[in-house]
């Protein structure tokens, strides 16, 4: 989730909170965080305030799944808490576990027949009316995960570099300098070896340079 869409939500979950109606009790609702059990067929539910008043299991959709769908609600518990300004939880309870994908709870309306619908429970925040979870949270995972390196490298050498090289011969002096120091092995210094010609062209295209900066502050 992107930093940006994380402080949205944020900001709404604040919004949300401190919209009071006309007696100065708050006056949306909505759903914080879902917690679920060891044993997975336990969800407690936490609000963005108080439980409302009156809810039952039908007011509750679980959908989602690939191989275990069909997930119903058996019973709900409210777990009021006694002070003020103290969010209110709820223990729901379903029929099964669900497997490893994403699940939507949702807090829906109930029609004439006492049946669910599309419709957020009235009062409830469109936005904070469902929430997505996983039964497997809390599972404990076997992924092969990168351990950490015990080994810490070594730092490298400080080099003090000479800062009045300025041509062809001092550049060349100073790799090779670097090079005893960074590739200690290496200890090649004949004309025709790859690493001195490479060191050559270097000094080279750094003595030219040089030039041109003199040439451009004159």
């Amino acid at each position: 989730m992107k930093t940006t869409e994380i402080c949205e939500i944020d900001l709404r979950r604040q919004m949300v909170r401190a919209k009071k109606d006309a007696q100065g009790r708050q006056a949306l609702n909505g759903i914080d965080y879902v917690e679920v059990d060891e044993d997975q067929l336990s969800l407690r539910v936490y609000f963005l305030g108080k439980a409302p008043k009156p809810i039952s299991e039908k007011n509750f959709v679980i959908t989602g799944g690939q191989r275990i769908t069909d997930i119903r609600v058996v019973d709900i518990d409210v777990c009021r808490a006694s002070g003020k300004d103290l969010d209110d939880c709820l223990t729901v309870r379903v029929n099964r576990p669900g497997d490893f994908s994403a699940y939507t709870l949702r807090i829906v309306e109930i029609d004439q027949h006492g049946l669910p619908t599309n419709r957020p429970l009235r009062g409830f925040d469109r936005r904070f009316a469902q929430i997505v979870f996983s039964f497997k949270a809390g599972c404990p995972s076997d992924l092969d995960c990168l351990p950490k390196s015990a080994c810490v490298p070594a730092p490298l050498p400080v080099i003090d570099i000479n800062s009045l090289a300025k041509d062809y011969a001092s550049f060349r002096q100073l790799i090779l300098d670097r090079m005893s120091l960074t590739m200690p092995d290496w200890q090649e210094r004949h004309v025709p070896d790859i690493g001195i010609a490479l060191v050559e062209v270097l000094a080279y295209a750094a003595d030219h340079l040089s030039y041109l900066q003199d040439a451009v502050a004159t």
